[in-house]
């Protein structure tokens, strides 16, 4: 499901239209999010969901949201990282209550809310929000790799809102950091020097090349000097030969 919906955006994230108009970038990313929110929450098109071999509750998707906020810790900073589904409890409640013994709340941002409160959506928030200004700002100088971190990005935002893929090790989670840090804007920095720099380069070479050209300058002058010393000796030696030779 998730293919069938990032791949007509990849296709038109490429164009050069859109690329000129980022505009129509978020447009199409907002109607991606939008269209899958609306089939999975808002009961939009029923019949997509049976296709895809999906009841109106998600296949209890929904029953297990409900019983797990009705039992989450601190409202700010959760349970702690990963300890949700330790043995205890909690998790003793909700084995019995289901034979398959889940052990995950199937949902990225519930389980962000579950193990670190607020305080880890607001984190996961912000760095959704860096990503993906980085992978818009990418676009139009490399389009086909930031066409490939889009896809990763979109992909992380629809699949955690039927798994929980914001988790260590988790393949979606490590695939949208990499498609968020392939774009960020040191690598770019880091890529295409500025002119700025390009131009103090060129100040210090020249520098450089004047400070060694003076060097060379007075070798070549305290070089010449002995022969110099040889030529006004020789000459004044001249002259005096030829005082003695009008005498005689």
């Amino acid at each position: 499901a998730c293919l069938l919906l990032i791949t007509p955006l990849i296709v038109a994230a490429g164009s050069r239209i859109v690329l000129r108009n980022r505009w129509l970038v978020h447009l199409l990313i907002v109607t991606v999010v939008s269209l899958a929110g609306s089939v999975l929450f808002l009961g939009v098109g029923t019949g997509s969901l049976e296709a895809m071999g999906k009841d109106p509750t998600l296949t209890g998707r929904t029953e297990i949201w409900d019983l797990v906020l009705s039992i989450s810790g601190n409202p700010l900073v959760g349970t702690g990282f990963e300890s949700f589904w330790l043995p205890g409890w909690r998790r003793d409640k909700i084995w019995d209550m289901y034979w398959w013994h889940p052990n995950e709340a199937h949902n990225g941002y519930i389980e962000m809310y579950l193990n670190l409160g607020w305080v880890g959506i607001a984190l996961l928030a912000m760095i959704m929000v860096i990503g993906y200004r980085n992978v818009i700002g990418a676009l139009r100088r490399d389009p086909d790799v930031a066409g490939i971190s889009l896809a990763f990005f979109v992909v992380a935002v629809i699949y955690n809102f039927t798994e929980a893929g914001f988790r260590m090790l988790d393949p979606v989670w490590i695939t949208f950091l990499i498609g968020v840090m392939a774009v960020s804007p040191s690598r770019v920095r880091q890529d295409s020097p500025s002119p700025g720099a390009d131009n103090a380069e060129k100040l210090s070479a020249g520098a450089e090349l004047h400070a060694g050209s003076s060097v060379y300058s007075d070798r070549f002058q305290r070089e010449e000097t002995p022969f110099r010393r040889q030529a006004t000796r020789a000459w004044l030696y001249t002259g005096e030969l030829g005082h003695q030779h009008q005498g005689l």
